[in-house]
């Protein structure tokens, strides 16, 4: 997590470092090459090595629920995934009520200690960030720009957003603790409470799982959604993304990589 410190990219390379490891594994095996089948399991394999206590349910082939890496959590928000939970309650309330920024006077986030350690200290960083690594990990920022603009993209972690007088004061309206009902409840579920109060009302909404979670996921429609909306910043709006992502889907079909960019 050392990253934080000083908005630093290496987070966002790990995902990128394993796919690359798992092609190269999928053509080392397709060229003949095998290696150990316990690797994870065995007396000096990677469990082992990491730990002298852990379970291997996890290697269980459940035919009827599916695979254990299909219970993943999906992040439909580019930003810290202990901020999410509370960006759906904000989101549920802006979708049943009209909010307007200048006349909140408090936002209360009630949800489990590790959000308050993750996404609110140092109160310094988070309340101003100076990066967009700290935008992404600050929940007070998060909630003033889903509340300011009803969505979160990357764009929103920019030097303009970062910098927003009106954002920045309505993110130092935020106050974040954790309670004891939620404490118990992480981390099989992320629960959290926003309540919104303002010139005209007050407003709140609970979530206890995240959208993207396996019990809230994410339709197909709005992982297409994101992924267009990451690719397109880098190939432009000529791609057909549709066709992509068809053959994204077929992937065991496709003879050559060329059907994949021939963009």
């Amino acid at each position: 997590s050392e990253y934080q410190s000083n908005g630093a990219w290496t987070k966002r390379l790990n995902p990128a470092n394993a796919t690359k490891a798992g092609v190269f594994a999928a053509r080392l095996a397709k060229a003949g090459f095998f290696g150990p089948e316990t690797i994870l399991e065995g007396k000096a394999g990677f469990l082992q090595a990491y730990s002298n206590s852990f379970s291997l349910d996890f290697l269980k082939t459940d035919t009827k629920n599916g695979f254990q890496i299909e219970k993943v959590s999906r992040k439909p928000y580019p930003s810290c995934r202990h901020t999410h939970a509370s960006i759906d309650a904000v989101f549920n309330i802006k979708s049943k009520n009209q909010i307007d920024c200048s006349k909140i006077n408090e936002i209360i986030v009630e949800s489990y200690d590790r959000v308050v350690e993750a996404t609110v200290k140092p109160e310094n960083r988070k309340y101003r960030p100076q990066t967009e690594v700290d935008g992404q990990f600050s929940l007070p920022f998060c909630l003033s720009i889903a509340l300011h603009f009803g969505q979160i993209t990357p764009e929103h972690f920019t030097t303009p957003f970062l910098s927003n007088k009106s954002i920045l004061k309505t993110a130092s309206k935020v106050k974040v603790r954790g309670i004891k009902e939620f404490n118990e409840l992480y981390p099989a579920q992320n629960p959290s409470r926003v309540i919104i109060r303002t010139d005209t009302g007050e407003y709140s909404d609970t979530v206890y799982e995240a959208k993207g979670d396996p019990g809230n996921p994410l339709v197909s429609e709005k992982i297409d959604e994101k992924f267009v909306m990451l690719v397109s910043s880098i190939f432009g709006n000529d791609v057909n993304y549709h066709y992509l992502l068809k053959q994204l889907r077929q992937l065991e079909e496709i003879d050559t990589v060329h059907d994949l960019s021939y963009f």
